[in-house]
């Protein structure tokens, strides 16, 4: 059976969880580092380190990176990027309201996606929420709570890549860092 996975060590992990409780209402970007593995069509991403761009605009329901993709790395390949999808004000025919963030890509995080090949983007989808509900094991999202200032965030975390059409990775990161997130 063909997969293609993504798999966090503890280290890269927690640091793409900073990079977005840092960030809870802004959008988080950064950079994944580690080793890209292919035998027999299976693909395997194996993150060794995860940087955040710290060098972007902000503006209030928005942060546009000012850096470009390069090539950062010391030791290791850029094998991709994360991004966050945090809670953000809409305004539609006068009328404000709250949008949660989900794991449903825009058009321009498509684009990115098609334009980087063999490389993996993680998404980072973060809800305000009043209380914790069950969640669902799922090898495709990786979900568990933040907790900030008296407010609980659902935190969803999906990998992506492109190969002819844009598709979900098989996502792992160590159970220590999940029992801390459930």
């Amino acid at each position: 059976m063909e997969y293609k996975k993504i798999l966090f060590n503890k280290t890269s992990f927690e640091e793409v969880l900073r990079s977005a409780y840092e960030t809870l209402d802004r959008e988080c970007y950064g950079f994944l580092f580690g080793e890209i593995v292919d035998k027999r069509g299976n693909r395997l991403w194996v993150v060794e380190s995860a940087h955040p761009v710290q060098l972007a605009k902000r503006y209030p329901c928005s942060s546009y990176p000012e850096s470009e993709r390069g090539n950062w790395s010391l030791s290791t390949k850029n094998i991709g990027g994360y991004h966050s999808h945090p809670p953000h004000r809409e305004q539609t025919d006068g009328v404000r309201t709250l949008e949660q963030g989900n794991l449903v890509l825009s058009k321009e995080d498509k684009e990115l996606i098609k334009s980087l090949e063999n490389h993996v983007e993680v998404v980072i989808a973060i809800k305000k929420v009043t209380r914790k509900s069950k969640i669902v094991d799922n090898p495709l999202v990786i979900s568990g709570y933040l907790g900030y200032n008296g407010n609980l965030y659902r935190v969803d975390i999906g990998a992506y890549f492109h190969n002819g059409r844009i598709r979900k990775a098989l996502i792992e990161a160590p159970r220590s860092i999940l029992r801390l997130m459930r």
